[in-house]
């Protein structure tokens, strides 16, 4: 956090930070997990979409912690959809973005700039 402050990027602040912020998005990524292996146990048709709007929840989960608060999967889907009738078209590029990102090489361009815009839609919501 003291780099995106401007400050000295540091080895030891940034592990504390790690650790600090894997107790809270622990749970969503085991959920998340559960939900990802479930679907492809039972090849559900259209697995393709249901993971990209889980990553959805993922995106803003990890953008809150990333912006001091600790937002759980409901009150992400409660800010998704506030968010969505506020500003349609990003809330529309989070959702191509969090669909895309489960191409493989695409994600490598995609997953940053969704989480990105993640954020700045957190900050300015």
């Amino acid at each position: 956090m003291s780099v995106i402050g401007g400050g000295v990027p540091d080895l030891g602040l940034a592990w504390n930070s790690t650790v600090n912020s894997a107790q809270k998005i622990l749970p969503t990524a085991l959920l998340v997990g559960i939900i990802f292996g479930l679907l492809s146990a039972f090849r559900v048709p259209g697995s393709f979409i249901i993971e990209g709007l889980v990553l959805i929840l993922v995106y803003i989960v990890a953008s809150s912690i990333a912006n001091g608060t600790r937002a759980g999967l409901g009150e992400s889907l409660n800010w998704y959809s506030k968010a969505f009738s506020k500003d349609g078209l990003s809330s529309l590029i989070l959702l191509l973005g969090g669909i895309l990102s489960l191409v493989p090489i695409l994600n490598l361009f995609v997953i940053p700039y969704t989480e990105i815009l993640a954020l700045l839609m957190i900050r300015h919501y």
